[in-house]
């Protein structure tokens, strides 16, 4: 892969001009992998032309691990890349997905940045992440404490120095079956793009389970959106890298699946993580016990079926 040219290398004197369209808010992203190959925003480009139909990539500049700046999608255009919050925006995108593989170099790289372009505005320019807008942790470093931000995302007084980042917290999964009531005629949860929680390593598990090569990490990252997108393409699914019941349902292994207590295997666990999805925690072992009748019928319950603990057509219609 040909390397982009780098507008700022790492270090670098940084000089940013006011732009003609308005801009009242920087957004911080992060490109969801670590892969080294992934480091250039041309396979951000690659990503959002080929994958997203977009014409463009979104991001106006990219850093890389090296702390290199690149430039992406022209400045005096509006990004695509914060739903709903794009007009008056310019977006900014770090390599990396999880946090404590984040370099020093990136971070300082940020904040060169982001002060420059700040300096460029007589008005203050808000800083926010993605997160702040969307359901992903997006862009997963604690860029206020790098900035030195206040609660609502302008430069504070003080000046904050960057240190090492922090190793993340791993918060063990929740394996304990919860019994809290679930809401009649719910729907199901979707999992995607930087999800972090009980939902990722059992899809993980089983798309590994359909000869599919995907990691086991817990986080979904580009990685496992492709091995996703693989499976939709298999099973003649918009590949949009989303899982949702569709996607979900293409998982069992028949069309005339039923499952009940004393069952194993991967439709198990698919069935598991289905029922994970309608808001039910347990433990993802691909074994029908106890625990995953109760919560199959909690279920069955919710959805205004009779709750015998089987899943049958009439269960999975009703919540794929």
């Amino acid at each position: 892969m040909t390397k982009t040219t780098p507008k700022w290398g790492y270090n670098a004197a940084i000089s940013f001009k006011k732009i003609k369209r308005d801009v009242h808010s920087i957004f911080l992203h992060c490109s969801a992998s670590d892969q080294s190959s992934h480091d250039d925003i041309s396979i951000m480009k690659k990503w959002h032309v080929e994958d997203n139909g977009w014409s463009d990539v979104g991001y106006h500049f990219f850093i890389t691990k090296n702390g290199d700046i690149q430039e992406g999608r022209n400045i005096e255009k509006i990004p695509i890349a914060q739903k709903g919050h794009n007009t008056g925006s310019i977006a900014i995108c770090c390599h990396g997905l999880k946090k404590d593989k984040f370099t020093q170099k990136q971070m300082d790289s940020v904040k060169a940045l982001c002060k420059a372009i700040t300096d460029a505005y007589t008005k203050k320019i808000r800083i926010r992440g993605h997160r702040e807008v969307s359901s992903k942790e997006c862009p997963v470093y604690d860029y206020k404490k790098v900035l030195g931000l206040d609660d609502k995302g302008y430069y504070s007084e003080s000046e904050v120095l960057i240190g090492p980042m922090p190793a993340p917290k791993i918060e063990p999964p929740p394996f304990e079956f919860w019994k809290a009531p679930v809401r009649s005629g719910s729907k199901a949860k979707t999992i995607k793009l930087m999800d972090k929680n009980e939902l990722v390593l059992p899809l993980q598990n089983i798309l590994c389970d359909l000869d599919i090569q995907c990691s086991k990490d817990g986080v979904f990252g580009q990685q496992t959106k492709t091995a996703v997108q693989t499976f939709q393409k298999r099973s003649a699914l918009s590949a949009d890298g989303i899982v949702g019941p569709a996607t979900i349902d293409s998982m069992f292994s028949s069309r005339r699946l039923v499952l009940k207590p004393s069952h194993k295997g991967t439709d198990v666990k698919v069935l598991q993580l289905l029922l994970a999805m309608h808001g039910r925690r347990l433990i993802h072992d691909g074994v029908f016990g106890q625990a995953t009748r109760l919560a199959l019928q909690a279920v069955q319950r919710s959805l205004q079926l009779a709750a015998d603990g089987v899943f049958g057509p009439k269960s999975r219609a009703a919540m794929t």
